[in-house]
């Protein structure tokens, strides 16, 4: 489209031309950090989800998100939308094996506005590129295949997975998740 337009304005200006060079650019180049410093600044989000059956833990993932969110909602909508998908899967797997599943699973999220509009019908959603994992939590609670709730920061045990913790913090998590440590 934009060679159209080109074209266009030279088809008006019949004395103009568009020269084309084939060298580069002589451009002097700023002083910048190199590719490794710009690691520490490339903010994205880590995703920590522990499920449990039972009241024991079968399955976690630690893994950082593939795009940068702007916002802490949007990275708790897609982590939240990783483990809706992870516990349809295992419900699944369980209720192929002759399991008996009573009722949605329960999943604790420390953000309370995904909380919130995952219960609400009439919540919307302002960023239009969280709407797949929005709807898809949306329509896991609504099929009651789970339940939203808030855990607290002091009680959240994917913290273990995602974040630096100090010993006392570290031993806390570890002993929530019935594991000893020595």
């Amino acid at each position: 489209m934009a060679v159209v337009k080109i074209f266009g304005y030279l088809k008006k200006n019949v004395r103009k031309t568009v020269l084309f060079y084939p060298s580069y650019p002589n451009l002097h180049k700023s002083p910048t950090m190199n590719k490794q410093d710009w690691v520490d600044y490339n903010r994205r989000s880590h995703t920590g989800i522990l499920l449990y059956v039972n009241s024991a833990p079968i399955t976690w993932m630690s893994k950082r998100q593939s795009l940068v969110q702007t916002s802490t909602h949007g990275a708790e909508l897609i982590a939240t939308r990783m483990a809706v998908e992870l516990i349809e899967s295992l419900r699944y797997k369980l209720r192929m094996f002759g399991v008996h599943i009573d009722g949605p699973t329960l999943v604790y999220c420390d953000n309370n506005s995904v909380v919130h509009n995952s219960h609400r019908p009439e919540s919307t959603l302002k960023k239009k590129h969280n709407s797949i994992s929005f709807h898809k939590i949306r329509e896991a609670v609504a099929a009651d295949v789970v339940e939203i709730h808030k855990v607290g920061t002091t009680d959240n045990l994917a913290d273990i997975l995602t974040k630096p913790l100090n010993g006392v913090r570290t031993q806390l998590l570890c002993n929530k998740l019935l594991l000893q440590s020595d």
